[in-house]
């Protein structure tokens, strides 16, 4: 069994925990544990079923934009290195916790897997949470992850970047991808053209 860990500074946020629960649900399937690493024990977890026993308390998770949380960098960043010992992957959900789990990676060889959840208008948000250093991201949409890129100037050469549609068929998109596209739609020319003929052939 490989195992994973995801961290989400963000125990409040009910779709982002359903989200987890559907991955979760599904990952024994695959072959994965998900373990979880949160900033604190919500309510919100235990009634959308994340699993308090693969769950592990790390207040500084919360902290990235904040002096508290550069403070306690050292302590947040060791917790983590513990927690993914072992591990095949980190999992952020968001770029929140992205830094995190960069450094702790770095200490254990252990890669991380960005999920670009959100989109930004400015690049800003982008840099200030280094996706410049992720070396495996995802976005919800295309348009979300041109966004991502923009913001970098592009990704770094050997970047991994791909699109998992949040709640969508995927089955069906790569159906729908595959398909020969339809044929374009006439023209106001063409249509009258098609009307005129129909005319003089009823005239005879």
């Amino acid at each position: 069994m490989k195992r994973a860990v995801v961290t989400l500074a963000h125990p409040r946020h009910a779709g982002m925990l359903r989200a987890l629960r559907v991955l979760d649900d599904a990952s024994a399937r695959h072959g994965w544990q998900l373990d979880y690493a949160f900033p604190s024990r919500e309510p919100l977890l235990a009634q959308l079923g994340i699993p308090a026993d693969r769950t592990t308390i790390v207040p500084g998770l919360a902290g990235w934009r904040r002096w508290r949380g550069r403070l306690a960098l050292p302590v947040t960043v060791t917790a983590l290195a513990r927690l993914v010992r072992g591990a095949q992957v980190f999992y952020s959900e968001t770029l929140s916790t992205f830094p995190y789990c960069w450094l702790a990676g770095r200490l254990t060889g252990v890669p991380t897997v960005v999920h670009v959840y959100s989109s930004y208008g400015s690049p800003r948000p982008y840099r200030k949470h280094w996706l410049g250093r992720a070396r495996h991201v995802i976005a919800p949409s295309a348009d979300s992850l041109a966004l991502a890129r923009r913001a970098l100037g592009g990704f770094a050469p050997g970047v991994r970047a791909r699109v998992a549609y949040n709640g969508m068929d995927g089955a069906r998109i790569v159906r729908e991808a595959e398909a020969p596209a339809p044929p374009p739609a006439p023209t106001k020319d063409q249509v009258l053209l098609t009307e005129i003929r129909d005319i003089l052939k009823t005239r005879g």
